[in-house]
């Protein structure tokens, strides 16, 4: 996916940290949290509170724009923005939610966070990533005496400190942007694409054999640690948001992950194994690597080097 920086995205690069990459090599650096607690499990805590998948942002003639599947005119909403199962962003509205997609897709020239979110969310997939958005509604079902509490008031904070998005706080957006709708500028990004299928994009990217297939480790899974499954192997794997047991390498070192359904055009599998497979990845091949994997089962899979 070919992406040019837009008028919101000069703005925001112009500030302090400024970037989506950059937020999160921050946190990968300031981050000390034990390997058990690695971001997916951030994802995965957010869902066991009742959060739900309910849309996510894409690309539209190179600007971005939201697709909620529900909970579109939900009020008192606690959202979340989540790309390859890392925990991004964690706000709260009082408004309908689809209102407030709409003050990201078009931000005011005062509104910094929209302005700041609005080029975070661009950069995020022009580097290949699936922006969701997660959502836990107000359903009124907490009440002392007469008065009710605003769960997504309540919980907003204590989200924040625990789980440490890295597009809340530290990022400063500059106030002068212009209230027009996003321009593109003349710098281009060359980047795989985010829903690319290998097996008709470029058929020597996989190699197979019995319940097992070869892949080219191209830089995206590379540098945000997830593969994407030919059509052929995709009935050999769970649904949608199945969670995924991934075995790394000669010992076997076991992570888990998460198979994604939505991401692709052609709704085959990505298995998302987030930082620790790459982490892994990383300290194991070099891009454009040969890798192998083994189904073993829907839900269990064996990453290593070819035989």
């Amino acid at each position: 996916m070919n992406c040019q920086p837009s008028h919101f995205s000069n703005l925001f690069h112009q500030s302090g940290i400024a970037s989506y990459q950059g937020a999160k090599n921050l946190i990968d650096f300031d981050t000390t949290l034990e390997i058990g607690n690695i971001w997916w499990r951030d994802m995965k805590r957010l869902a066991d509170i009742g959060f739900e998948k309910i849309g996510r942002w894409v690309l539209v003639k190179d600007q971005i724009d939201f697709e909620l599947t529900n909970s579109a005119n939900a009020e008192r909403v606690l959202y979340a923005f989540i790309s390859n199962d890392d925990v991004l962003y964690i706000g709260k509205t009082g408004r309908a939610l689809r209102n407030r997609m709409y003050n990201y897709k078009y931000p005011d020239p005062t509104q910094s966070t929209n302005i700041k979110n609005n080029a975070n969310i661009r950069e995020a997939l022009c580097n290949g990533g699936l922006v969701e958005i997660w959502a836990l509604a107000d359903r009124g079902q907490l009440q002392v005496g007469e008065f009710k509490i605003n769960m997504a008031a309540g919980l907003e904070d204590d989200l924040i400190t625990k789980l440490r998005p890295p597009w809340n706080g530290r990022q400063i957006a500059s106030r002068t942007a212009s209230p027009e709708k996003p321009k593109s500028a003349n710098a281009a990004l060359d980047l795989e694409p985010p829903d690319m299928n290998l097996d008709t994009a470029n058929p020597k990217a996989f190699e197979q054999s019995g319940d097992r297939f070869e892949f080219t480790l191209h830089k995206t899974y590379y540098d945000q640690g997830f593969i994407n499954v030919i059509v052929a192997y995709e009935s050999l794997f769970a649904r949608d948001g199945a969670l995924i047991e991934i075995r790394l390498g000669a010992g076997r070192e076991s992570v888990q992950g998460r198979v994604n359904r939505t991401a692709n055009t052609n709704n085959t599998p990505r298995i998302m194994g987030g930082r620790e497979l790459r982490d892994w990845f990383q300290r194991n091949f070099k891009i454009n690597g040969l890798v192998q994997v083994d189904v073993l089962s829907k839900t269990t899979i064996w990453i290593h080097r070819p035989n």
